[in-house]
């Protein structure tokens, strides 16, 4: 590598150094503690060559005589420039970490084994359910979230809201938008649960709260004026259905929401939408955001009532859709900002999308709505072929374990 291009590696790490406000401790070459971030630890031996390494079998997190100097230099040497970029910053984060994240652990009772959550961290408050037993490190990198986000969740705790005729903080008023399991959802939506970008997307998700003033203006509606923002035209334009969680026998399953695509009248919201008579853009999205805020504030009441996290199932019903439906003024002007809005601001919401009857001509249509979605909720579909009852047969036989009865 260049001088000059180390150099501005260099500076580059102090700059983001003095971004996230964290000093690095000066520690010695040969007492440092490998995050347990990292994907293995490592031992350091003078007698080899600087660029070759000894895979150790210590579990990450480790103390490792692994010299920190000499891994950073081998990042710079042998990688990108935003690699070390990015994993100095984790280095930086994790070290401001107070408490010890502690995986789950295996007590024996009676001679019997349990399994017992400890705290994980005094910055962390979620409950021992929600933690993914199957990857212990996604404690680590919640908290790693919470670290970048200090100065914005300071932020929040001085904001307050006019509910039920008394001032109350947002934190205590909406605890299902920021709480911290609204923000494991933003961290298991990226790949590889990285928090510098989860964290950066619920940064993103907060200051567009505030812009658009969504607890003020609708947030509010959702607890105090039901209905208030839905629109009667979106209503018989665009039909769908929620069913609630206490009216399904089986409490493990999933939400369903049954969207109509079939009837869908998209030229007629198209004319209406561009004309401003009876229905703005904002408007329409505004109709869409009180339902998915509303659907939240369900989906955390049942996940704390119930102890398990709750998810949705997306009923697409696509019987007798046609390929007008989707014109390409349609698309760019209205499906996808109302997609942008619902991916980027309602990350993991919908566990699994299932296309009922879907047309010959869906794989015209799919490639054009693909691109306008994320790839992990591209992972999620599910076609539904071969069924010949109504989607109301559907949602029950799968729900309520009452079988379609053929005629």
């Amino acid at each position: 590598m260049h001088p000059c291009s180390v150099f501005n590696v260099l500076l580059m790490m102090n700059s983001l150094t003095a971004a996230t406000g964290i000093s690095v401790k000066k520690q010695s070459p040969r007492s440092s503690t490998i995050p347990s971030s990292l994907p293995v630890s490592y031992k350091h031996d003078s007698a080899l060559s600087p660029h070759r390494r000894v895979q150790s079998r210590e579990p990450a997190g480790a103390e490792c005589l692994f010299s920190r100097a000499s891994w950073m230099r081998h990042r710079l040497l042998h990688h990108s420039i935003t690699r070390p970029q990015r994993w100095l910053r984790r280095i930086l984060v994790l070290e401001k970490i107070d408490d010890k994240v502690q995986a789950p652990s295996h007590n024996e009772t009676n001679g019997e084994n349990s399994l017992s959550f400890q705290t994980v961290s005094k910055d962390l408050s979620l409950p021992w359910w929600a933690y993914n037993l199957k990857d212990v490190k996604e404690t680590q990198r919640l908290a790693s979230m919470k670290l970048l986000l200090l100065a914005d969740l300071e932020a929040i705790e001085s904001r307050t809201v006019q509910l039920r005729g008394q001032t109350v903080n947002v934190t205590e008023a909406f605890p299902d938008v920021y709480s911290d399991l609204r923000m494991l959802r933003f961290l298991r939506k990226e790949k590889d649960q990285d928090p510098l970008s989860a964290a950066e997307h619920y940064r993103t998700f907060l200051q567009w709260r505030v812009t658009n003033r969504i607890d003020e203006r609708i947030r509010v509606s959702v607890d105090q004026r039901p209905f208030e923002h839905l629109s009667d035209v979106v209503a018989e334009h665009f039909p769908c259905r929620f069913h609630l969680v206490d009216d399904l026998p089986d409490r493990s399953k999933l939400l369903p929401i049954v969207l109509h695509v079939g009837d869908w009248k998209t030229s007629e919201i198209s004319n209406v939408i561009c004309s401003k008579k009876e229905l703005s853009l904002e408007e329409f999205l505004d109709h869409w955001i009180y339902l998915f805020e509303s659907l939240h504030r369900q989906l955390y009441k049942e996940s704390m009532k119930h102890e398990s996290m709750i998810y949705v199932d997306e009923i697409c019903d696509l019987s007798g859709m046609n390929r007008h439906q989707f014109s390409p003024s349609f698309v760019r002007k209205i499906m996808k900002p109302w997609l942008s809005l619902t991916q980027q601001y309602y990350p993991e919401t919908t566990k699994q999308i299932q296309l009922l009857k879907p047309p010959r001509l869906l794989s015209m249509v799919w490639n054009t709505v693909a691109c306008m979605i994320s790839p992990g909720t591209v992972a999620k579909v599910q076609l539904v072929s071969k069924y010949d009852g109504t989607v109301d047969d559907f949602v029950r036989e799968i729900y309520f374990d009452k079988p379609h009865q053929k005629t």
